[in-house]
């Protein structure tokens, strides 16, 4: 049985299930899964899935795409409040504009591949946030730069070690 076919007879989705699409450790959201292995600390997002990169939905799954259209609805008035505290010239108000734009676009982008005819029903869907923190990104920065400091190529085997990847 599919990840969606579990989720719609709501049968519990299990550990083989979420290795089968490369995961681990998940707890249920109101729009799909978070997705994440023992190695990270437990969600720091809370309630705030749609930003976060450990998110995953399942195609066809009609009533979490309800909720999420529902969420986009709630944003959107949240924004224009948002909006009107800047104008208004209220302290902070700047920064809530810009959390609830990304999060307006972030459902809009889901919302239109939940939709799209060109994914295959069943697709576990998984946004990308080039812009969160990430420690491996961080470490592989700083490796990076360093060498380019040294006129040096990337050593494959610091990036392996890295990774935790075998060298072979």
């Amino acid at each position: 049985m599919s990840p969606l076919e579990k989720v719609k007879n709501h049968t519990p989705v299990t550990l083989e299930d979420l290795n089968a699409i490369g995961e681990g450790i998940a707890h249920v959201t109101e729009y799909g899964f978070c997705v994440h292995d023992f190695s990270m600390l437990p969600c720091q997002k809370h309630r705030d899935c749609i930003n976060c990169t450990e998110q995953v939905c399942i195609k066809r799954d009609q009533e979490k795409l309800g909720r999420l259209r529902l969420q986009l609805e709630r944003t959107q008035d949240q924004l224009k409040r948002a909006e009107q505290g800047v104008d208004r010239e209220f302290y902070g108000a700047g920064r809530w504009v810009e959390h609830q734009h990304k999060t307006v676009e972030r459902i809009k982008e889901l919302i239109g591949l939940l939709e799209s005819t060109e994914v295959e029903d069943g697709a576990v869907i998984r946004l990308r946030n080039n812009q969160e923190y990430s420690a491996l990104k961080r470490e592989a920065s700083a490796l990076t730069s360093n060498r380019k400091a040294l006129n040096q190529g990337p050593d494959k085997s610091e990036m392996r070690a890295l990774l935790g990847v075998g060298i072979g």
